[in-house]
């Protein structure tokens, strides 16, 4: 970040005509040049430090959202955790405890693939044997 705002520093530097004592900006005619490479740094900089990363950050949430399937855990962006039950057209029918809830896409804040969780059961009987052989 501090090298991007010294490279900036040092633009705006060159940007600026160099001028004579007593004369003006438009008497050297860098006037209006000056201004339009402020513009243009000025949008770059908006640019690369918030529409860029926004973005990126919308794409991602896009992708999350798209990847969603029947089994997942996710959890809401009102802190709600639930299993899905099925998805259709951006409505998401989730099982939390005994109730279904159906729920806009927009609404997911993570998702826990159902994958991971089946890892998660089979790795854990493996440690329970590996524990009973150390006992014995």
């Amino acid at each position: 970040m501090k090298k991007i705002l010294s490279i900036l520093a040092m633009l705006l530097a060159f940007a600026t005509p160099a001028l004579a004592d007593g004369e003006t900006a438009a008497a050297a005619g860098g006037g209006t040049v000056g201004m339009i490479i402020y513009f243009v740094i000025i949008i770059a900089v908006f640019y690369f430090l918030l529409i860029r990363p926004q973005k990126k950050k919308e794409k991602e949430a896009q992708t999350m959202i798209d990847s969603i399937k029947k089994g997942d855990k996710i959890t809401t962006i009102g802190g709600f955790h639930g299993k899905v039950l099925s998805v259709k057209n951006g409505v998401i029918t989730l099982q939390m405890g005994e109730n279904k809830v159906k729920l806009d896409s927009w609404a997911v804040k993570s998702v826990d693939k159902a994958a991971e969780a089946k890892d998660a059961e089979i790795e854990e009987p493996e440690l329970l044997e590996d524990a009973e052989e150390i006992n014995e």
